[in-house]
């Protein structure tokens, strides 16, 4: 039995209604103003299993982002990212025996989200999928390639003011409603069945950001923005296997992300 099959239909959904909100902020009135920026990105990344094991080290990348705001109130982004880096493992093989060692790995999201501007404050509400592809197997025979997909929906609020000097000052919060996840196990060391998916069925998540902009140009802004996340993702449904002499069973223990990060970039 494989858990992911039957989620098919539900994923053409997500998707669908994913990029149908991207598709009508491309297709908005005229009085619509378009923004992008683009930039390099730091990640401090930190994954536990609790009493299993703990991943931690340094992702880089960089992101971007294309903001369209309608008659100066409502907002539209859509916006993604790409981190790598290697981060050093630290836990146990499946028959105990303690490993450390490094793992490389990538980190990548994309979201778009629909907001409204009232005065400072600027509630929002979106769609995001979040990819972590973990090769545990790079460096050890008994390891093997992780592959963790969550789709969620945030729901936050970003306050921000311009003073008269230019500067803009801002912070934005949110709260991540998870609505599914899917946790890919390939090159797995199983006896004719290599390959492991486990569906993640509860879990949420938060992210908090400063922002400081500055005008470079009058056509052209400086952003620095620092910022946590942090997941809390529930035990998958287990799944059960032959293999050998027996029938194991197998799940993603619960587990806990947190990442420390800082964004630089250029608007225009």
């Amino acid at each position: 039995m494989n858990p992911a099959k039957p989620q098919t239909g539900r994923w053409s959904l997500y998707a669908g209604s994913f990029f149908y909100l991207a598709l009508s902020a491309l297709q908005a009135p005229a009085g619509t103003t378009y923004t992008l920026e683009a930039g390099p990105e730091l990640n401090s990344f930190h994954y536990r299993e609790p009493g299993l094991m703990k991943e931690d080290g340094f992702l880089y990348g960089g992101f971007a982002s294309i903001t369209a705001i309608v008659q100066s109130n409502m907002i539209w982004n859509l916006s993604a990212s790409l981190a790598g880096g290697t981060l050093r493992y630290d836990g146990q093989t499946m028959d105990g025996e303690p490993v450390a060692l490094n793992t490389p790995n990538r980190l990548f999201s994309l979201r778009t989200s629909v907001g409204y501007r009232w005065n400072l404050l600027t509630p929002f509400a979106g769609l995001g999928v979040r990819y972590w592809h973990d090769n545990l197997g790079a460096f050890s025979a008994s390891g093997y390639n992780r592959q963790t997909t969550y789709l969620y929906s945030p729901f936050g609020l970003e306050i921000s003011k311009t003073f008269g000097n230019a500067w803009t000052l801002g912070a934005r919060g949110e709260f991540d409603w998870f609505w599914i996840g899917f946790n890919r196990n390939t090159d797995f060391p199983l006896e004719g069945n290599d390959t492991l998916d486990l569906r993640q069925p509860s879990g949420y998540g938060a992210l908090l950001a400063a922002f400081l902009k500055h005008p470079v140009t009058r056509a052209l802004r400086l952003t620095v923005e620092p910022f946590f996340q942090y997941w809390n993702i529930g035990e998958s449904d287990p799944r059960f296997v032959l293999n050998g002499d027996g029938i194991y069973e197998f799940f993603e223990p619960a587990n806990e992300t947190s990442l420390i990060g800082l964004r630089g970039s250029l608007c225009w």
